[in-house]
C-alpha cells in the first residue's frame, strides 16, 4: 500500500499509458463512510483497523500483478487496473464491499451501525487527451454521487461527463456473492 497515489497508482498509470492506446483502464475509487463520526466514536487505533481492514479487502478482491492498490487521503483509496472489462471492475468493487459488509464491523454513529464503503468506478481508454488527472476528477465525482445516492453503494460511468449510474445489476450480485 501506498500513502498516496503520486507514487504506485501515478507510475503504474504514466508507464502503462504509453503502451495502452485502445486498451481500457479502470479506475475504482472507495471511501469508508462516515469514518470521522467512527474515529471521534471509537478513537484512532479502532479506526486504524478499520483502515487496514478495508485495505486488506481490496488487496484481496484487487489481487493481479498489474492492480495497484493505493490509500490516497484518511479514508479514501484508489484502485488502478487495466486490461478488465466494465463488468468484471464492477463485480469486484461490489464483491469488496459486500465483504467489508459481512465484516459487520460496529459502528453506532451511522445510518446501518456497521462500517459501509461507497464507491466509484470510472472506465476510460487512455490516450492523450485522457490524462491522469483527468481520471482522478471523474472517479471523484462518480464516487460522490455514490455518496448523494445513499452511501453503502457502488457507481459506474463510462463517460467523461454525466450518465454515472449504479454499479450493481441482478447479474453483478450473483458473480460478486461467488
Amino acid at each position: 500500500m501506498s500513502q498516496w497515489p503520486g507514487s504506485k497508482v501515478a507510475d503504474s498509470w504514466h508507464k502503462d499509458n504509453r503502451r495502452a492506446i485502445g486498451r481500457t483502464g479502470l479506475l475504482p475509487a472507495a471511501f469508508i463512510d462516515y469514518f470521522t463520526r467512527y474515529n471521534d466514536e471509537y478513537g484512532h487505533l479502532a479506526a486504524d483497523t478499520v483502515i487496514q481492514t478495508f485495505a486488506d479487502i481490496l488487496a484481496g478482491t484487487f489481487k493481479r500483478a498489474s492492480d495497484v492498490v493505493a490509500r490516497v487521503w484518511g479514508e479514501e483509496f484508489l484502485v488502478l487496473t487495466h486490461d478488465s472489462p466494465t463488468g468484471s471492475c464492477q463485480v469486484l468493487t461490489n464483491r469488496a464491499l459486500q465483504e467489508l459488509r459481512t465484516a459487520k464491523l460496529e459502528h453506532v454513529a451511522a445510518p446501518l451501525n456497521i462500517v459501509s464503503v461507497s464507491a466509484g468506478v470510472f472506465h476510460g481508454i487512455p490516450d492523450a487527451n485522457l490524462t491522469l488527472q483527468i481520471a482522478l476528477s471523474r472517479v471523484d465525482q462518480i464516487l460522490y454521487a455514490a455518496k448523494e445516492a445513499g452511501r453503502d453503494r457502488a457507481m459506474h460511468s463510462d463517460e467523461l461527463v454525466n450518465n454515472v449510474r449504479p454499479a450493481i445489476t441482478p447479474d453483478i450480485v450473483a458473480l460478486a456473492k461467488k
